[in-house]
């Protein structure tokens, strides 16, 4: 009824009625829930296991299946299927074309536009994440032993990671690990601590791992090869005697036989799961960056295979395969996973009922989730509007107080990846008004000075210290003030600079660009506005003061080589340890440039045990991280055409001989556009 009739809505706009539609197009869920639902079989069936193609379960992990290369089940067939189990009567005759066919009826089949094959998603944050992650991280490195905690008197695998997570500093909204990360003290991780992980510091630790520890493990190894003859003869001379005795006591256990617990190869391994999770959770994804994913993540899965043995496999390795399909159909991943609605259930199950469970359980939770709903709203008032200089009240404890309720969501920085996406729409615009902006300053530090004349002076000269002289006809004198806010916002992600963090971390100001063509990274110092007199632009412009990493050239492996050269996407590049450019520094960028020309944010770890010890980063998401440029916002009033390419905005009168069509053209043919993007949105 709701696809073919619709209902009708009347709006202000539209008094007489508006005919609206609805169509469902995707089931998400986790896998068993996801099976009960539409109707199929889970993985433990004989003949179907998948939901999306044609394997057995005793081809669940062989060659063929492991390249996606058996064919797709249709969802057709599904339905006419569904439709002959739930008309036969007898019991055990649904049993048997259940054991045959593993389909079973679901009320989805009566939509008949519905897809019940295409439209059923591997829900890809149970499956990458708590499924093929965890996996690789728990059952064969943690479970396996092949990362080991501390001694007293040596440092172990694990003990290098907690290292180096204590120095990692990355953007809040990247998101936490616990420092004991692989222990019983780190407890058990989140999709969202495994997204971050195995994107972020693992992909950074876990070559230095391998190539720290894996002769020692050879070496054990070896020694337990050796060992074990003399211990399985141990243990047979016990058996016998045992089974001579009265058998009262335990029988003897048979020694462990020796396994490699650090395997070579393991760490590029993980390294091609790394580097498909990165581009597969990306923001956006262009095709042919899919085809990379497809690629990596198909090699991961064959070489998992001869590393550990097919009996180490899981059917999240398979179902793994048909994600890139999914992102065909329905976008990047961040479109159509779990992460909220998951969230969403852990809030509803830790509303207050009363333990009461009679009556209607759904309406007490909205009630109550309304009720959080508009505290929330108000508190968020209260903190806006008394948050001026001049306002007496609250007082700074009450003001403070405010904030804790509010579970400190008004930080300068992003608290986590699941909020920071909650929060998105709120966040969007490029620069938040109100308390981030400062009075103006003036400009008393001499390197942003020299910084902001290198900058307005990169083409023609504009302008000049006053102490100084004037050199050039046509010049201005620089501006003496800047007006400094406490963060911007990219992509409606918070960078803030490293004078207004509260952490006493730059995680959330490290950032790099492309110069020369190689990338830079460094720490925003500054975000600022500029009035220059004879610039008319200067003031819509959103600027940045950096100071950049000086590049070390160096590796952290003890062979010389950079395994990550293999694999740009993860962005890993080493520094020399608290270095900066200095004033003057050619081969550097500019420390000062516009906010929009940063490529993306990036996390960065020390490495202590190196001679001397280095920096070492890699590059968070951004919306199309290597095309920015590619990407344009056009609004259009009556009067004026707002025109924003990656967050900087500019402004042209709207004329008769400038139309839409006319602007569009302009666009593509100076900045080599390849999407443009409409929105009726009007500014006063």
């Amino acid at each position: 009824m709701l696809y073919e009739e619709g209902i009708l809505v009347e709006t202000p706009e539209h008094p007489d009625g508006i005919r609206v539609r609805v169509a469902l197009v995707a089931i998400i869920a986790d896998h068993p829930a996801m099976c009960k639902l539409c109707g199929f079989a889970d993985h433990g069936h004989k003949a179907v296991p998948c939901t999306k193609c044609t394997v057995s379960h005793d081809e669940l992990f062989t060659e063929k299946s492991l390249r996606n290369e058996f064919p797709a089940r249709s969802g057709e067939e599904h339905r006419r299927l569904a439709k002959e189990y739930r008309d036969i009567s007898d019991p055990q005759e649904k049993e048997d074309f259940f054991t045959i066919h593993g389909v079973k009826w679901t009320e989805f089949a009566r939509l008949y536009y519905f897809d019940l094959v295409r439209y059923t998603i591997i829900d890809p944050m149970h499956n990458l994440l708590l499924g093929v992650a965890k996996t690789q991280w728990y059952t064969r490195w943690i479970q396996n032993g092949s990362l080991r905690g501390n001694t007293p008197n040596s440092t172990r695998e694990l003990g290098v990671i907690h290292e180096f997570l204590e120095t990692f500093e990355s953007p809040l909204w990247a998101g936490r690990l616990p420092l004991r990360v692989g222990e019983p003290a780190g407890g058990s991780l989140t999709a969202d601590e495994y997204k971050f992980a195995v994107t972020g510091p693992w992909a950074v630790v876990i070559p230095l791992i391998w190539d720290r520890f894996l002769s020692e493990s050879d070496k054990d190894f070896k020694a337990a090869s050796a060992r074990y003859p003399e211990a399985m003869k141990v243990y047979e001379a016990k058996r016998k005697a045992w089974e001579r005795g009265n058998k009262k006591s335990a029988p003897p256990k048979p020694p462990k036989v020796p396994i490699q617990r650090m395997q070579k190869g393991e760490e590029r391994n993980f390294l091609r799961f790394a580097t498909a999770l990165k581009i597969l959770v990306g923001s956006s994804i262009r095709t042919d960056g899919l085809d990379r994913a497809v690629g990596l993540l198909r090699d991961y899965l064959l070489n998992f295979s001869k590393l550990y043995g097919i009996e180490q496999m899981k059917p999240n390795h398979h179902w793994a395969v048909h994600i890139p399909d999914q992102v065909l159909d329905y976008g990047p991943l961040y479109s159509f996973w779990a992460f909220l609605t998951e969230r969403l259930n852990k809030v509803l199950k830790n509303l207050n009922s009363n333990n009461w469970s009679g009556g209607l359980l759904e309406v007490s939770m909205m009630r109550e989730f309304h009720h959080m709903a508009q505290l929330d709203g108000v508190l968020n008032g209260i903190l806006d509007e008394t948050s001026g200089p001049d306002v007496p009240l609250p007082s700074q404890l009450e003001h403070r107080f405010i904030q804790l309720l509010l579970g400190a969501g008004k930080n300068k920085e992003a608290l986590g990846t699941i909020q920071d996406a909650a929060a998105y729409e709120r966040t969007s615009s490029r620069v938040l008004r109100g308390s981030i902006a400062n009075p103006s300053e003036r400009i008393e530090d001499d390197v942003l000075r020299m910084g902001l004349v290198q900058y307005y002076n990169k083409e023609t000269p504009k302008v000049y210290l006053r102490l100084a002289g004037k050199e050039f006809a046509n010049t201005e004198v620089l501006g003496s003030f800047t007006e400094t806010y406490n963060y911007a916002l990219l992509d409606g992600r918070r960078v803030t600079s490293t004078t207004c963090s509260e952490r006493g971390s730059a995680g959330s100001s490290l950032i790099q660009i492309q110069f020369g063509g190689e990338p830079y990274a460094g720490e925003i110092r500054s975000i600022f506005r500029h009035k220059q007199a004879g610039v008319p632009s200067s003031e819509a412009m959103l600027l940045v003061f950096v100071a950049w990493m000086k590049p070390s050239g160096e590796t952290p492996l003890d062979d010389d080589s950079f395994i990550w050269h293999d694999f740009p996407e993860l962005g890993v590049d080493t520094w020399i340890y608290k270095e900066y450019a200095q004033p003057g520094d050619t081969d550097c960028p500019p420390c000062v440039m516009p906010l929009a020309d940063i490529q993306c944010q990036v996390s960065r770890g020390t490495i202590r045990y190196t001679e001397p010890p280095l920096w070492i980063t890699t590059t968070m998401d951004r919306v199309s991280l290597k095309e920015v440029s590619d990407y344009f916002l056009i609004h259009l009033d009556s009067s004026q055409v707002r025109f924003r390419r990656m967050g900087l905005v500019t402004w042209w009168e709207k004329t008769n001989e400038l139309s839409t069509e006319l602007l569009c053209d302009y666009v593509r043919e100076h900045y080599s556009c390849d999407a443009i993007l409409y929105l009726a949105t009007f500014y006063t």
